[in-house]
């Protein structure tokens, strides 16, 4: 099976097209294009390597057309120790009584290493403000007066953002739903391709950047098309949404 064959059948099952599969990969569409259209006999390692940690499959079933086994050639990391499975050995002599003990320990425990792992996390302030922006048909934009402080915990995603939105709509869907809150970066251009906030008309808009037009990834919205001055009143480029679980909870 050819390894255009392949994507498409996972890209199938997920429900994807290849301008979602960029969006979501972050392999550029252009480059997904040229797979179909020159081959892919001078594909990047880089890349096969992308998207077979994005499909969850071997990088041996993407990169070899004999390969039909979509987890052939891929390693565990979970491994157990000897200690783990005599405890696993002793876990399955015990009787529902004893079982139901241990599991009652355990649940304990990793609730309280989670916790004490929580406080030991740094926490960094973001802006989050209470004007939402539509992946829809459009949003009126309040004043950006309105806005809590919110304390999140630090990692690669939350430090790069700016500031926070609340998503009204679903023309961005299946990444962004309705009342999700998304990451942003303060950017004043947003580049082809990527996904952005962008004001038109005095309307704030969760799209993508076309050439001329704002895209959504949900088939049902059809483009907005924009001049070139109108594209370029971008807010900012979206990192991504904002996991509850990522909030510092009082």
């Amino acid at each position: 099976m050819k390894m255009t064959d392949k994507l498409d059948l996972l890209m199938k099952e997920r429900h994807l097209n290849k301008r979602q599969l960029s969006m979501q990969s972050h392999i550029p569409y252009t480059t997904i294009s040229s797979f179909y259209d020159k081959g892919t006999e001078n594909v990047k390692l880089s890349t096969l390597k992308t998207l077979a940690s994005f499909f969850n499959v071997s990088l041996d079933y993407i990169a070899d057309d004999s390969v039909t086994d979509r987890y052939y050639g891929k390693s565990i990391d979970f491994k157990i120790g000897l200690k783990e499975m005599n405890h696993i050995k002793k876990y399955r002599n015990l009787d529902d009584h004893g079982k139901k003990v241990v599991d009652i320990v355990l649940n304990e425990e990793t609730e309280r290493m989670s916790k004490e792992a929580e406080n030991k996390t740094p926490v960094i302030e973001l802006r989050r403000y209470f004007a939402p922006v539509s992946a829809g048909t459009g949003v009126e934009l309040e004043p950006y007066e309105n806005f809590e402080n919110i304390e999140v915990y630090s990692n690669v995603y939350t430090r790069r953002a700016s500031f926070c939105l609340t998503v009204r709509g679903d023309s961005m869907e299946p990444r962004f739903h309705n009342d999700d809150i998304i990451m942003v970066a303060e950017l004043e251009d947003v580049e082809i391709g990527d996904i952005g906030v962008f004001i038109v008309d005095g309307q704030g808009y969760l799209k993508i950047r076309g050439e001329y037009d704002l895209i959504s990834l949900n088939p049902a919205y059809d483009n907005i098309h924009v001049s070139y001055e109108q594209m370029n009143r971008a807010i900012g480029k979206v990192i991504g949404v904002l996991d509850p679980d990522w909030i510092k909870s009082n």
